[in-house]
């Protein structure tokens, strides 16, 4: 193994073999007799909640009160209604997916986010196609998800986060954890380490990608775009970096893409008014973090194992590792703007068209 390795993981696949099913998660203490969590008022840090939930849910749901304007995941009585809205929107949940693709989709998580992780569960990951993550390939399955987390920690910004012992334990057997040798952390090597590990995890992937839990993708119209259904199928190349082209104020410029074409729906979005990216046929300094997917044969090409090289925000770092990987091996990399996921608490909207507008 590598400097990081994979020190648990609970695997659990629903009755079908491709449709995933809730999880209980913290045990009794975290959910109703009969169904999901304990519903709650308008105010999800009232005494009701209070005493329903343990310590560290309930601060981190009174934070999420706070976080709801700043770029962080919106509270659970925002989040979940909103992603149940965004997977009633789309419409064909239930069509094969193109077998050309074999994506592990690591979603990062940290173990406090018990009821994130189960609206997740109820919505974009209930649908055809899709499962836990596997040792090996499995019939019917294009996508394999892994919540991707830290061995020990609650994560940067937890606050008044205070979980047991077996509270930790409990998350780390959820079903589809892929639990890293690493501490929780936001800045300090969980990319690279969840990149290198999948990567020896999964050679029979065709792609590996990251999405922050504030993220909801359009699996399906994700998969056929990546798999260059109906256009550009002839652009498609070895070294694919898939996500939001980021230019900031910071980082270095990523010297590596290829010449740039204008491809509607493949490498140009119609996202590229609503957030702050780099425009179609400008540099760009790293993939967004909320959703970006490597090819294999690219993952393949990154030195993942050397901590030394983890300094920066880890979008930045993991585009930097890349640029380098390109750089010392003679290839460029093909950046490719798919425009099939919304980000962010401040895209409330719910857009039938765009979930299905392949």
């Amino acid at each position: 193994m590598g400097a990081f390795a994979v020190v648990s993981a609970a695997v659990v696949l629903g009755a079908s073999g491709l449709r995933l099913h809730q999880s209980a998660s913290f045990g009794s203490a975290l959910r109703g007799q009969d169904s999901g969590y304990p519903q709650t008022s308008a105010d999800p840090t009232g005494d009701e909640s209070r005493s329903a939930l343990p310590e560290g849910i309930v601060a981190n749901r009174a934070s999420g009160l706070e976080d709801a304007d700043s770029g962080r995941v919106p509270p659970i009585d925002v989040y979940g209604p909103l992603w149940e809205k965004r997977h009633a929107s789309e419409k064909r949940l239930s069509e094969p997916l193109p077998s050309s693709i074999r994506l592990i989709l690591g979603l990062f998580t940290v173990p406090q986010d018990a009821e994130y992780r189960e609206v997740v569960r109820r919505t974009w990951l209930d649908q055809t196609g899709v499962c836990y993550w596997q040792r090996e390939p499995r019939e019917g399955c294009q996508v394999y998800v892994a919540f991707v987390i830290g061995k020990s920690g609650a994560g940067d910004g937890a606050g008044g986060v205070n979980l047991t012992s077996e509270q930790m334990a409990e998350a780390h057997r959820e079903p589809g954890m892929f639990v890293l040798d690493v501490e929780e952390n936001m800045n300090f090597g969980k990319s690279p380490a969840w990149f290198g590990e999948a990567q020896k995890a999964f050679p029979w992937a065709t792609h590996i990608g990251k999405i922050d839990m504030d993220t909801y993708p359009f699996i399906r119209k994700l998969v056929f775009r990546m798999a260059g259904i109906g256009t550009c199928l002839r652009l498609r190349q070895k070294y694919e970096f898939i996500g939001r082209p980021h230019h900031p104020n910071f980082a270095p410029e990523f010297q590596s893409a290829c010449k740039e074409v204008g491809c509607l729906k493949q490498f140009r979005s119609s996202q590229d008014d609503r957030v702050m990216i780099a425009k179609p046929g400008m540099p760009f300094k790293f993939m967004s973090g909320e959703l970006y997917i490597l090819s294999y044969p690219l993952v393949g090409k990154v030195d993942w194992d050397n901590p030394d090289n983890y300094q920066g925000t880890e979008d930045s770092v993991v585009a930097r590792l890349v640029d380098k990987a390109a750089q010392n091996h003679r290839f460029c990399v093909v950046a490719r703007r798919l425009d099939s996921w919304i980000h962010g608490p401040k895209a409330f909207w719910v857009d039938e068209v765009f979930a299905n507008d392949f």
